[in-house]
């Protein structure tokens, strides 16, 4: 009595799971689309600074820092980013001694996100409104390094 009792809630509860209502983001996609066919972002400038705009423009973040792992800085988009260098080498300190090797940190403040990950040697540290997922963050460093040799340079 007891084994068919469990066999018919399995049967409805497999039902009841096994629901997929997942449908296909059709409204962000075209406010995407759309946004990327009113823009053009050269990302093949001549200098640094533009390049780093266009970055901050195309992924809607309010600033970009390199960090070598030693903590020194590499570039900036806001210029002087020592006090972004000095917070997120701390913190990753702490976290890579007490926690664990993060692929990711982000921490949501009062003014927004603050993100760092590791890529190819260097820490990057951006800050945006919104967050960025794993694969964003490393399209933006990815599009970074391509384009700038000195970034790869610099590290050595």
């Amino acid at each position: 009595m007891m084994t068919k009792l469990m066999g018919i809630f399995r049967g409805i509860a497999s039902s009841i799971l096994e629901i997929d209502d997942t449908t296909v983001p059709y409204e962000q996609l075209e406010i995407l689309n759309d946004f990327l066919s009113k823009y053009h972002f050269n990302l093949n400038p001549g200098d640094m600074n533009r390049l780093l705009s266009e970055l901050k423009r195309k992924h809607l973040v309010d600033s970009i820092t390199v960090m070598n792992n030693d903590g020194e800085l590499v570039v900036s988009s806001e210029g002087n980013g020592n006090m972004d260098v000095l917070s997120a080498s701390s913190l990753l300190k702490h976290i890579d001694t007490d926690l664990a090797s993060p692929e990711s940190v982000l921490i949501k403040g009062s003014n927004g996100w603050f993100m760092l990950f590791p890529f190819n040697e260097r820490t990057y540290v951006v800050k945006a409104q919104s967050s960025l997922s794993n694969i964003e963050l490393k399209a933006l460093a990815a599009e970074l390094e391509s384009f700038v040799p000195k970034i790869k340079k610099s590290s050595r």
